[in-house]
Order: C-alpha cells, then structure tokens, then sequence
C-alpha cells in the first residue's frame, strides 16, 4: 500500500476515538541542533541531532514516537506542488515530520517494521501577508554553513492546538518507499507567502542544480482505510476504537 494518494472526504471513515496529538519539546532550542542534509535531486533535510529527544505521542499511535527530521516537498507548477492531495485538490507546499518508533532502534530499523513510521503532514496555502514564524525560519538558515541555529518547530507548526488530521496507512514517498508509515495529514493548512514560498525553494537546494520538483505522484487507495479525527460534536457516523485498529491490522496483513 503505497503512498501518497489523494484523500477523498466523503469517502472517510469520521471517528472521535482518535485523540489529539501531543508535541514534546517542539518549541525548545537548547540542546537542539539541527544539520542540514544536502540531496542533489531531493530537497535538503533538516535532521535533529544532540542531547534533547523531541518526541510524539497521541494521536491514536501505538507508542511514543520520536523526531528525526523534516522536509518539503513542491513541484514545478503551484496548483501540482504538494504530494498529498485532498479532494482531488494539491497544495504549493507541503512538510512531512518525520519519527521512528521509539522502542525500535532508530530510523533505519523503524522504515522496515510495520507501524515503524510516523509522518505528521502540514500543507500549506499562499496568502499576501508573510508568515512571521516562516520569517525567523527562512532568517536562521545558513545553508552555508549546513545547520539551523535556535530553531523550534513550534514557529511554523501550530503545536498548541487540537489539531484534526486523516489518517492511513502507507509506504515512505521516498526510496525504498517501504510500506512502514502511519501518515497523520492535517486538515489545516498553514499560510505563508508567495514570496516566502520562492525563498524557501532557494535556500532548500544548496547544491546550486534548479530543484523543480521533487514530489511523487499520486498512488493507488487500493480501498485502504481512511480515517478522519473529529474533536467536536458532530452528526456524521463513529467508529468504534477497535475498529479503527482491526482496520489498520488489515492493511498491514494484505502489505
């Protein structure tokens, strides 16, 4: 079960047994050290090294799952830029958070395993005023120098708020695209500036190769289970807990 696809929402299966998530330490910067990891034909990755564990719980995750990077994803043409689309519609941006299951050893042990995998995704909207978080983020990198100085993901994530998301299960949009991810897109995209937009391009390819696009196309939903989390009241059907998982053991046994 391969991913991205297009997230259709009548097609979704709206559950309140989803929980909100929980962001630990997204918005502390000492001890925090981001490198830059350069890619000729990908965007750059902004891993996160040093002594403190950021990490992510809730959401309806089976353990604690901890940060390990972040990273965009465009494409040549604004109305074809994101990866995921949602009622057949794309996004000019969108950032995939990345976390390994903490119990498993690290990232490349985690990409192998079922439910190894949890990518939280924020799409992204063009508006004419700048985003002020994206500002300090675009004003401390220095792809020069290959890291991020005093940078929390709390400047550019909306960490605080009860997020509603859809859930699914699915494969890594990258090689070797193994199918170990619980994918959490949010429903709220975050805004940010035309401008703003072209910069983060700019300075997200360091290697001086025009980086167009660097998205992959859509996959089959292959009649996957999608779920939406709802955080208020609502009159559009539950399901129960229980099935929520037996849906997601399901998909796995037929990977």
């Amino acid at each position: 079960m391969q991913s991205p696809i297009n997230i259709a929402s009548q097609n979704v299966m709206v559950t309140r047994q989803l929980p909100p998530f929980n962001f630990f330490y997204y918005q502390v910067t000492e001890n925090v050290f981001i490198k830059v990891v350069k890619s000729p034909k990908r965007t750059a990755q902004m891993a996160f090294i040093g002594s403190k564990v950021i990490f992510l719980k809730g959401g309806g995750l089976p353990d604690i799952y901890k940060l390990d990077e972040f990273h965009f994803h465009w494409g040549l043409e604004l109305h074809k830029s994101s990866e995921h689309t949602i009622d057949g519609k794309h996004f000019p941006l969108e950032l995939h958070i990345v976390h390994h299951q903490s119990k498993l050893y690290n990232f490349k042990t985690a990409s192998t395993q079922p439910f190894g995998l949890a990518v939280v995704v924020f799409m992204f909207k063009l508006v004419p005023d700048e985003n002020l978080g994206f500002k300090k983020f675009l004003g401390k990198f220095d792809a020069n120098l290959g890291y991020l100085d005093n940078f929390a993901l709390s400047e550019i994530i909306p960490v605080y708020d009860n997020l509603e998301y859809y859930r699914y299960y699915g494969s890594m949009t990258s090689p070797p695209c193994t199918e170990s991810v619980i994918w959490s897109v949010m429903k709220k995209p975050i805004p940010i500036s035309g401008e703003q937009l072209k910069a983060l391009k700019h300075v997200l390819n360091p290697m001086g190769n025009p980086l167009l696009h660097n998205h992959r196309p859509l996959q089959n939903r292959n009649r996957r289970p999608i779920f939406s989390a709802i955080f208020k009241s609502s009159n559009d059907a539950l399901c129960q807990k229980a099935k929520y998982w037996l849906a997601l053991y399901m998909v796995v046994r037929l990977c």
